[in-house]
This record gives structure tokens, sequence and C-alpha cells, in this order.
């Protein structure tokens, strides 16, 4: 099978849905027209507490099609993954997500396949998942940490020559 974005969006939230209390996860960004509706998609309840703790994606790709070799042609992919936690600094939240975002990039630098969607790629070597920015934003009408973690995967394919 070749990756396309929807087998590789599929496969990055199966391994996110896989971290132990990452919250909601979703699988494009979600949106909505008021906040109350947006917090239901990002509300999840941890050690009965509730919480906007969420996890959203974005696939960009193929970015390019780079010639590896003369026989091969090279598609990669943009994996940006967002991770919102409501801000309590009473309950040191900001270490809450600083773990989730450390498990989370431990999840997919476990598979560098992504679960074989990639049947013949990994992450490209400057493009392993990594936490790019982590920073507090308003988001559904509150204050939260926000963590973005990107990664870049290619796939690899033959080049048929006709004659």
């Amino acid at each position: 099978m070749t990756a396309n974005v929807a087998s590789i969006r599929s496969a990055v939230k199966a391994r996110i849905d896989a971290v132990a209390d990452k919250g909601q996860t979703h699988d494009y960004f979600r949106w909505a027209r008021d906040d109350s509706a947006l917090l239901d998609q990002i509300v999840t309840t941890v050690s009965g507490t509730d919480q906007i703790r969420a996890w959203m994606l974005t696939v960009y790709g193929p970015v390019s099609n780079v010639p590896a070799a003369r026989e091969f042609h090279r598609k990669e992919y943009e994996i940006e993954l967002h991770g919102y936690l409501g801000l309590d600094d009473s309950a040191a939240t900001e270490k809450t997500m600083a773990n989730l975002a450390e498990d989370v990039v431990e999840e997919l630098e476990k598979y560098p396949d992504l679960n074989g969607t990639l049947t013949n790629g990994a992450y490209a070597d400057d493009g392993q998942p990594s936490i790019e920015e982590f920073d507090h934003r308003m988001f559904a009408g509150r204050f939260c940490h926000h963590v973005l973690i990107t990664a870049t995967v290619y796939e690899k394919g033959t080049i048929t020559y006709t004659v």
C-alpha cells in the first residue's frame, strides 16, 4: 500500500491514542461557532477533573517529489500535531503538558513506519518527531498550554521508465 494523507493521518492518530491520559484526539483541527461547542470536543475527565486536554493534527503532502536516486522517487509529508491542556497553576499543569508532549514524541519515535503505513519509508533524517513550540495560548476562551510537535515522513517508490 502506498501512503497518502488519509493513511498517515490515521496512523498518527492511532499512535497518539496509545498514550495514557492523552485526552481527546482528533485527526484534524477542530473548530466550532462558539466556545461551548468546541469545549464538547476537547474536554476530558482525568482523575475526576474535567479539563481541556486535546491533540489535533494536520498532514500536508506530498510536499515534494525528491529524486533520491535514478530509479527512485520520494514523496514527503509534513505532520503538525498541536496539543492543548487547560492551564491550572495550582495543579502544576505545565509539568503535565511537558510529560505528555514527551510521551507523544516517544510514541511516534517507536514506529518510524507508522504501523506499516509507510511500506518503504520512515521519518526523514531531518524530520524526526520533535517539539517545536511550547507556549501558552487562548483556546476555546480558556488560557491553555500549547505544544507543537512536527515530523516529516517519506515514502520511496520505484520510477518506471517506458521506452
